[in-house]
């Protein structure tokens, strides 16, 4: 499980940093 979430997180930032990029 913990590693999953370690799995998840980055790829969430990596996300959410995309859209912020997109909406600027």
């Amino acid at each position: 499980m913990e590693k999953t979430q370690f799995s998840i997180i980055p790829k969430a930032l990596a996300a959410s940093r995309t859209v912020v990029m997109v909406t600027e």
